[in-house]
């Protein structure tokens, strides 16, 4: 994380997800709110078109990133997105999953990052047996491990 104290990331991970993976990235990137956004795919060795179709729609964005990895699964793909995001909570999707349209980023505002910045918490809300809403703040520095 570079210092940014407001935000989210939105890591997605996708393996061989050509068929959902449009409709994903769609539903991020249909986010409502008024805090800074960034958009992460790791690509965890896919053999489909899902590399193409993230690289058409965020590869060209300035807050977009697409990664590509050999295979080593949804962990590993998901702490590759924790170590490329560079804003203070991360919202994790995999690649044929949809973010129900509502205004996420607006609840970062309930975080004081400027208070406690080296903090980790997950908040989620299901629905159905349907995530609708998962936030997880990553610890700045990172947790050492004991």
């Amino acid at each position: 994380m570079d210092g940014k104290t407001e935000g989210v990331s939105f890591v997605v991970t996708a393996y061989n997800k050509e068929r959902y993976l449009e409709a994903t990235l769609k539903s991020i990137l249909a986010q409502e709110g008024d805090l800074e956004r960034e958009f992460i795919v790791v690509d965890d060795g896919s053999s489909d078109r899902s590399v193409e179709i993230a690289e058409d729609l965020i590869g060209s964005l300035a807050n977009g990133k697409v990664i590509q990895q050999s295979n080593g699964g949804p962990g590993k793909a998901q702490n590759t997105g924790v170590a490329a995001a560079t804003l203070p909570v991360i919202k994790f999707l995999d690649g044929d999953d949809l973010c129900r349209r509502m205004p996420c980023l607006t609840c970062c505002r309930g975080f004081n990052f400027r208070a406690s910045p080296s903090f980790t918490a997950t908040a989620g809300c299901w629905k159905n047996r349907t995530m609708i809403f998962e936030l997880t703040a990553k610890a700045s520095p990172p947790l050492s491990k004991s």
